[in-house]
């Protein structure tokens, strides 16, 4: 819907492929395609990042993250090697460092998605056949909604033209240690990223449950998020739900494996 409830015409796909930009944590940032950054320092707008065996060449193109100084996160840039424990990338910027934005949030070195089958990206392109053609990786390491509503704007709705948004969060909203967002925290910061795509297909992956990383009381608001979502996807045109959690609970399964809420 656009402004005053007009409806907007859905993107279709562009040459038989499905233009795509995902959008959530380090599920969707895939993990063996991420590194944990020692330091950044920059002089005259280049900044020099150290990360123990990075594995990138000169020209990759790397995305930046999780920065305290948010002027020194980058996305798709291309590097300069140094040496095995060293790059540079253009910044601008005063001179100086930065660190991780909290503590469970460190600086990372991103690489393409599709380089690492720890993303689910691999697996999801062979079950389409290869329909999707992937514009730009948002998923973060550590990130929740909070942190994916306030860049939207900049890594979604800025990006190159796409048909499709994929959201994967809830895990870091609920899990212990970090903010225990609620239910309806949650989903009313999903829906305000939904509210941000008019006219794009938008499909929302549901929060998967999880075993001794989070107490009872919160795998219950997991799944009351799932149940909000699921019903405010099925009244939009142009929104799907992904109920991944429906094929990854197993009732009989016990700790450490996702299994559901006890009396559930």
């Amino acid at each position: 819907m656009g402004p005053g409830g007009a409806k907007l015409p859905i993107a279709s796909a562009s040459a038989g492929l499905l233009r795509t930009i995902i959008m959530g944590d380090s599920m969707t940032a895939g993990a063996g395609s991420n590194g944990t950054i020692t330091s950044l320092t920059r002089i005259n707008n280049v900044v020099t990042l150290v990360q123990t065996t990075h594995g990138r060449g000169t020209g990759e193109l790397c995305t930046i993250y999780n920065t305290l100084d948010p002027s020194y996160s980058v996305n798709n840039v291309a590097i300069t090697r140094v040496d095995a424990n060293t790059l540079t990338y253009p910044a601008p910027g005063p001179d100086g460092t930065t660190t991780h934005l909290v503590g469970t949030k460190t600086m990372q070195l991103q690489s393409a998605a599709w380089c690492s089958d720890a993303s689910y990206l691999p697996w999801l392109q062979s079950k389409c056949g290869g329909a999707i053609k992937l514009i730009h990786n948002a998923g973060r390491n550590g990130q929740d909604s909070v942190d994916m509503l306030a860049r939207y704007d900049a890594d979604v709705v800025r990006q190159a033209d796409h048909d499709m948004v994929i959201i994967f969060t809830g895990f870091n909203d609920f899990v212990s240690g970090t903010l225990h967002l609620t239910a309806d925290q949650v989903y009313a910061n999903v829906t305000a990223m939904i509210a941000k795509s008019p006219g794009k297909r938008v499909v929302v992956v549901s929060c998967i449950p999880w075993g001794t990383a989070s107490t009872d009381a919160y795998r219950k608001e997991a799944i009351k998020y799932n149940r909000k979502m699921r019903n405010f996807c099925g009244t939009m045109p142009n929104v799907r739900f992904a109920d991944a959690a429906k094929y990854i609970i197993n009732p009989l399964a016990t700790a450490p494996t996702f299994f559901p809420a006890t009396s559930m």
